[in-house]
């Protein structure tokens, strides 16, 4: 193909047969402006057009690359880096567009200038809630590893969704996670999540928990959310959790003084547990 811009040019092999079925030089690609090219890891091709790429792989087949999502996968290495080779042309919504990748996915939100990755078990956890079309919604920053203990994290419209080698990865939203930020997020007391949200406990109380390295959130609609640190969580739980007599927590951990010691204690529905350093829990019961 040749015109007086472009020059000429060989188009061939699957990427040809890619190129045609976006309707030649009057789809989206325009003319090639360069030759088919074929010495890429894994016996890849690709080639370049006006407007964009398209590159093809015996495993992945061909897929075009262009716009800020092709710009970006070139700042990370085009196919030798993290990203791997394209695995479906970029698709798009009325809220944004995303593509695909061996190593993870690319998304564009409308009217926003950033490209976001998502990868890995943060991906797949991600994508059990639906991806971008789920109630997490899309990606608000890219995944961010400079976390304590080796771990990441990646912000959502409607959540967040951390991982730690050790502890997998978990959502965390709403109002336990606005109690887990008051916390300190992942370097407060209660470390990194170890689950999901369970809202199983709710029933006619509408309630909600989640588990972390060093203590649970729980939340009902009638005493609000409050952390409940390890310590306290071991007296709580031998009464029976919120079932028991205690209830729901209904303040934070707190501490006072009592014949010259620092005695810890939280408050419940119906009574309080207490411990001073280096004692066991005791319940109290309103």
């Amino acid at each position: 193909y040749y015109t007086p811009k472009t020059q000429s040019w060989f188009v061939q092999g699957p990427v040809g047969d890619k190129w045609a079925q976006g309707k030649w030089e009057n789809g989206d690609l325009g003319f090639p402006a360069g030759d088919t090219f074929c010495r890429l890891k894994d016996e890849g091709c690709f080639q370049t057009f006006q407007n964009g790429s398209i590159y093809w792989t015996k495993d992945k087949g061909a897929a075009k690359v262009g716009g800020p999502i092709g710009d970006y996968w070139g700042t990370q290495g085009w196919e030798l880096g993290w990203l791997g080779f394209p695995t479906g042309d970029e698709g798009s919504s009325d809220r944004g567009s995303w593509q695909t990748y061996e190593g993870g996915n690319l998304y564009l939100m409308k009217d926003t200038e950033d490209v976001r990755a998502v990868r890995g078990d943060i991906l797949a956890r991600w994508g059990e809630h639906g991806y971008e079309n789920g109630d997490l919604g899309w990606p608000l920053t890219g995944e961010f590893c400079d976390l304590r203990d080796g771990g990441c994290a990646t912000q959502f419209e409607n959540g967040s969704i951390y991982w730690t080698p050790e502890t997998g990865a978990h959502v965390v939203r709403g109002r336990i996670r606005d109690v887990w930020a008051e916390k300190g997020w992942e370097n407060g007391y209660l470390g990194y999540p170890t689950s999901e949200e369970d809202c199983s406990i709710g029933g006619e109380t509408d309630a909600c928990f989640q588990t972390f390295q060093f203590g649970s959130i729980y939340w009902s609609r009638a005493t609000g959310p409050y952390a409940v640190p390890g310590t306290i969580m071991k007296a709580w739980g031998a009464e029976g959790y919120e079932r028991g007599d205690l209830g729901f927590p209904v303040s934070d951990l707190r501490y006072g003084m009592r014949d010259g010691a620092k005695v810890f204690f939280q408050e419940f529905e119906h009574g309080f547990v207490e411990y001073t350093q280096g004692n066991t829990p005791s319940v109290v019961m309103k």
